[in-house]
């Protein structure tokens, strides 16, 4: 299992938010990212120090109030399974 991390960039491109992924492969977590993160952000996706993928989204405002759920959502799960490097 990979210990893989997503990271959303802002508009200036610099880091806004970090999502710790568990996959078994780089295709689940490329895939995991692009079904709940990239909507509305560009995303990086990296296993330690190597980028496996970097995600351009459209740019809408419905779509970042989508990942804005998906993020609070994720951490939400994280916080019940008292998971805080998640928050």
């Amino acid at each position: 299992m990979h210990g893989d991390r997503a990271y959303v960039l802002g508009l200036d491109k610099h880091i806004t938010d970090r999502i710790d992924l568990y996959c078994d492969n780089d295709e689940q977590a490329k895939e995991q990212v692009r079904r709940q993160l990239v909507e509305g952000h560009v995303v990086e996706l990296w296993d330690l120090d190597r980028k496996i993928a970097t995600f351009e989204p459209a740019r809408t405002p419905e779509a970042r109030k989508v990942v804005q759920q998906h993020i609070d959502d994720l951490r939400e799960i994280a916080r019940k399974l008292g998971k805080p490097e998640f928050s």
